[in-house]
């Protein structure tokens, strides 16, 4: 996989629900998901495995989580037999599911697609959804088109080949063919009074220079770009056949 600072430093603290909004959104998300009953649910970017492993806690789910990440993989592993093997882990591209058409009811994505060559992934998520399925996420989002001087240190620390304004997701969906596409603020998604949560971070390893070096770039960018640099849940359906 090509190296990726920002995905290196996560996957190295072991971080628990990295992904803009924390484990309160991921909550939400996951309530969506249950709400439908029995269904096969595919987690993307699945990291640690903690949204797998909260998922899974709901008996009618059957639950895979892919990650590309080869430390996020083996800490995923680890999870899923800690908790008896109730959810299982795959070692895998977004942009290239390695599972036949119409194989889930739900693919989840946390703050992942935007890692990926979109186009690619969300033709992949599309296509691994049974007829009928829904895709949900949420993702990095950018609240205008940047310049390049804005944009460049924000894809220079990510890793991210673009950024993308909400109407320019909504288009990815659509034109993958997804319907009934919706663009959410989060503090129209998380119940009121909720507020996002941390990340949890494990620090299994020390915290070398060169990590803690991302981390205050990471800050320093949320700080500098907090007006631009958002996020929004995605949803759309896969039509009937």
């Amino acid at each position: 996989m090509t190296a990726n600072r920002y995905l290196d430093f996560l996957a190295k603290l072991g971080v628990d629900h990295a992904h803009p909004g924390g484990k309160n959104l991921t909550d939400v998300l996951i309530r969506a998901i249950g709400e439908k009953g029995k269904a096969k649910v595919l987690d993307v970017g699945c990291g640690t495995g903690a949204t797998a492993e909260l998922l899974a806690a709901h008996p009618e789910t059957d639950v895979t989580g892919i990650d590309l990440h080869p430390k996020m993989v083996e800490q995923a592993r680890e999870r899923a037999h800690r908790a008896g093997n109730t959810f299982k882990i795959v070692s895998g591209s977004a942009e290239a599911l390695p599972f036949p058409d119409a194989s889930f009811d739900w693919v989840l994505s946390e703050s992942v697609t935007a890692f990926t060559r979109a186009q690619r992934s969300i033709a992949e998520y599309f296509r691994v959804l049974k007829p009928g399925g829904t895709f949900i996420a949420d993702e990095m989002t950018v609240a205008r088109s940047l310049t390049p001087a804005e944009a460049d240190p924000i894809k220079a620390l990510y890793g991210v080949p673009c950024l993308w304004t909400p109407d320019e997701w909504r288009q990815l969906l659509e034109s993958a063919g997804f319907s009934n596409v919706q663009v959410i603020q989060a503090e129209n998604f998380l119940p009121t009074g909720q507020d996002v949560t941390l990340p949890v971070f494990r620090m299994d390893e020390a915290l070398d220079s060169s990590t803690f070096e991302v981390w205050l770039e990471h800050m320093r960018l949320l700080h500098v770009y907090h007006k631009l640099l958002t996020y929004r849940v995605y949803r759309g359906t896969k039509p009937d056949e």
